[in-house]
């Protein structure tokens, strides 16, 4: 759902005196430019909100990068734990950088959605290399990559993740075994719908060590054949899943 509540609208929610106790803001799919973002960032009542949702709104360009940098470095993001910027449209390659770049004003921040927003490998090195510590990472439809899921199982930036979902990332068998290997023991949620993954690499993620506390993983869509699901299901590493989606 869509709506006109513009920048004006934002900020008479961020200043009313009425909704202190809000803490949650979804302005998603408001019509909001790179002025309303501007404005916002420099709003005070910003500071109350730990989670902030402005996906399907239009940041095109430099002065759509510049608001988003304005955005990230404003004192009023600090206590922000979770960002959802799910299928902005126009970001400039360089969006993801910049928050990186400012990891230190989003010191507590957990949880970063980004599903649809053509991040490729490239754009999440400089993430990786940051100093966040993420708990939750949706980059749904992204095209991540083999080499993309490298970054993830290398970096400390995730090795705290809880959720992970890269569903329809193209995300090949190398990527999966990356994966498999990585040190990510607090993950209890894993989604790689969408992927092509073969049985070995499924059989890998199963049997992995480095993955004690996964809880649900899905796999469908994947290509497996009836043969391969039925194995996958009763295999070992299957037992100990809450949940296997095939």
């Amino acid at each position: 759902m869509t709506n006109d509540i513009g920048a004006d609208g934002v900020l008479a929610l961020l200043e009313s005196g009425t909704l202190s106790a809000l803490r949650e803001l979804d302005v998603s799919g408001c019509n909001l430019d790179d002025q309303a973002v501007r404005k916002m960032a420099a709003t005070p009542g910003l500071a109350r909100i730990s989670a902030l949702g402005i996906g399907y709104n239009c940041l095109a360009g430099d002065e759509g990068l510049a608001a988003l940098a304005a955005l990230w470095a404003s004192p009023h993001v600090r206590g922000l734990a979770r960002i959802d910027l799910r299928e902005m449209e126009g970001l400039e390659p360089g969006w993801l950088a910049s928050l990186a770049e400012a990891a230190p004003n989003l010191a507590a921040l957990e949880a970063l959605w980004i599903e649809d927003t053509d991040v490729d490998a490239a754009q999440l090195e400089p993430l990786s290399a940051s100093s966040l510590r993420l708990s939750s990472l949706v980059a749904e439809r992204n095209p991540i990559g083999d080499e993309g899921c490298r970054l993830i199982a290398g970096s400390p930036v995730f090795a705290g993740l809880e959720l992970l979902n890269l569903a329809g990332a193209e995300i090949g068998s190398d990527g999966i075994a990356a994966l498999a290997g990585a040190n990510l023991a607090a993950l209890r949620v894993l989604r790689l719908s969408g992927n092509p993954v073969d049985k070995a690499a499924a059989k890998a993620l199963l049997a992995s060590e480095t993955l004690p506390r996964l809880e649900e993983l899905d796999l469908s869509d994947t290509g497996l054949s009836k043969a391969d699901k039925q194995s996958l299901r009763d295999s070992r590493g299957a037992k100990r899943l809450k949940t296997l989606t095939l």
